[in-house]
């Protein structure tokens, strides 16, 4: 019987040793799928970062854009109230002429008038 307790243990062992064998296996490969997952979490963890990093400059870009923008319209209407002013005095200006220039051609056409009669009364 002791002979075949021997054999039991040796077999027992046996098991023992392949269960052993399968278990430091499994932790191998829960070790490397483990590395592998902190490989993963590395590269996600630096992309968010570059993405939030990326996120920040884009927003401040959108508001230097956007006050540049606001300016530049400020800035037209500045110029659209000085330019419509400068029109509306060059406007004034050009119909002063114009009149003054209705008025030269009105005399002279009262003085040509004036001319023919006196040319009529000469003729006659």
């Amino acid at each position: 019987m002791s002979e075949e307790k021997i054999r039991g243990y040796q077999r027992e062992n046996e098991k023992l040793k392949e269960e052993l064998e399968a278990v430091k296996n499994e932790q191998k490969q829960s070790s490397i799928f483990q590395h592998e997952q902190e490989v993963k979490l590395d590269s996600y963890m630096r992309d968010y970062q570059r993405y939030f990093d990326d996120n920040n400059s884009l927003r401040e870009l959108i508001n230097q854009l956007r006050d540049e923008k606001e300016s530049a319209i400020s800035e037209l209407n500045r110029l659209k109230i000085v330019f419509h002013g400068r029109v509306n005095e060059l406007n004034d200006e050009c119909n002063v002429k114009v009149a003054h220039l209705e008025n030269q051609l009105l005399e002279s056409k009262e003085r040509h008038k004036g001319y023919e009669e006196r040319a009529y009364h000469v003729m006659i």
